[in-house]
């Protein structure tokens, strides 16, 4: 095959068995001197001649992604605490913290916060308090509060809490 000869797809290829001759643009296997390859090749497919299995596939995929992901933010954040009981836990002594730069508190924060970045929280573990003492912590969507929970929580901090976003408050 020459340099501008393009590709063409082999027919015996399952992608070709079950979606049929080429119309738009979607990924498919191309025979090139014998051996099969993805990159960078595409054929061509209209929508409408994928099989409804095709779009139960699609469907189930797309679900799993966003499932997937939604896992993955929530193993980030850990376990969050209603903002009800954060806010009792605070009033009756909890330490409040603010996990977020020091910028981004500068710009607004929960009254009584107390600034500790993320970055630093294993530097400043002795600005927590006693370990067994209630601590709620919080940022802007729950991700680096989670990470500074299970910084202190691996530090022997027993009563950690993450409020996630500060907007929960």
């Amino acid at each position: 095959m020459t340099s501008t000869q393009a590709a063409q797809p082999s027919n015996t290829d399952g992608l070709h068995r079950l979606i049929g001759p080429n119309r738009s643009r979607v990924p498919g296997f191309f025979t090139v001197g014998g051996a099969r390859s993805i990159a960078a090749a595409t054929a061509t497919y209209t929508i409408r001649e994928l099989k409804p299995l095709s779009y139960a596939a699609t469907a189930l995929i797309v679900l799993a992604a966003v499932a997937g992901g939604r896992f993955l933010l929530s193993s980030m954040r850990g376990e969050l605490v209603a903002p009800a009981e954060a806010k009792t836990l605070v009033d009756n002594g909890a330490l409040l913290v603010d996990v977020r730069s020091t910028e981004e508190f500068a710009g607004g924060h929960i009254d009584g916060a107390k600034n500790i970045p993320v970055g630093t929280v294993a530097a400043n573990l002795a600005a927590f308090g006693q370990k067994d003492e209630p601590i709620v912590v919080y940022c802007r969507s729950g991700v680096r509060s989670g990470r500074a929970k299970s910084v202190l929580e691996d530090n022997g901090f027993t009563h950690v809490h993450n409020l996630g976003a500060m907007g929960n408050w």
